[in-house]
């Protein structure tokens, strides 16, 4: 007997190879001695993930002399709290001060209800299905104009915001308001398709689920800005790095289309 680990892996066809092997051929500025890749310095990534408040099961230290806790009753696994966030993310530039977080914004709304004369108005926040119309009201109201702000130095230069071929996607690549939000004032931002089935290719997925972590440690240590900044600046960098690498090897050489 021997011990073997297994796990799913994406059915890929032919023809999302070709797709893939276009999307990395076109990122390549040299083929001499070895291929060289473009830095990523003009590409947003932006991509939807869950985010669970509480794990599942974990391992913690406990004394041996306390009692431990019972354990925490849940229906199921639904019932823990989830959120999903829209997270955009970019290359770190330096020189200019940007560490390139650009935003993570959770899909929730915010209502207001009357529970009594005594208790008066309450808040309360609660999830969004993601559609058409929730992605186009994020990208024009949040995105757009927080790349354009953090980045300014793009204006007028091309620049891509790349994105998943998830169906609540599809109508804003052809959508009049998106255009001209993205042209506006001497912007040349284009918003690009990743291939079906190559997450590797995105930067939120190489990084996103640690960033979702260290954002919830932030919220419960006040005195880490410091660290916090630096650990984005590494992580973000880091992702970048990976997704050269993915492109490399696991996009390129290792593709098995001969054209």
């Amino acid at each position: 007997m021997q011990k073997a680990h297994r796990r799913f892996q994406y059915l890929i066809q032919e023809i999302h190879k070709i797709q893939r092997m276009k999307f990395v051929t076109d990122e390549v500025y040299s083929f001499r001695h070895q291929p060289k890749f473009h830095d990523f310095s003009n590409t947003v990534h932006l991509d939807e993930k869950w985010f669970f408040g509480e794990k599942v099961d974990g391992y913690y230290y406990w004394p041996t002399d306390e009692a431990l806790p019972p354990p925490d009753r849940i229906a199921n696994k639904q019932s823990i709290q989830k959120i999903m966030f829209l997270v955009v993310l970019a290359m770190p530039v330096l020189n200019k001060g940007f560490d390139g977080l650009i935003g993570i914004y959770p899909f929730v709304k915010e209502s207001v209800f009357v529970r009594g004369p005594r208790r008066g108005e309450q808040k309360l926040v609660h999830e969004v299905s993601v559609n058409g119309e929730v992605y186009k009201q994020y990208l024009l109201e949040k995105v757009i104009p927080d790349v354009k702000r953090k980045m300014p130095w793009m204006r007028g230069k091309e620049m891509y915001i790349q994105h998943d071929g998830a169906k609540a996607h599809l109508p804003a690549e052809h959508d009049a308001a998106i255009d001209q939000a993205l042209t506006a004032n001497r912007w040349k931002i284009n918003l690009v398709r990743q291939p079906a089935r190559s997450p590797f290719l995105n930067m939120c997925d190489l990084c996103l689920l640690i960033i979702l972590c260290s954002v919830k440690r932030k919220k419960l240590d006040s005195e880490a800005p410091t660290w916090w900044s630096c650990a984005t600046w590494w992580l973000v960098n880091f992702g970048g790095m990976t997704l050269r690498c993915c492109c490399a090897s696991g996009a390129l050489w290792r593709t098995s289309i001969v054209l």
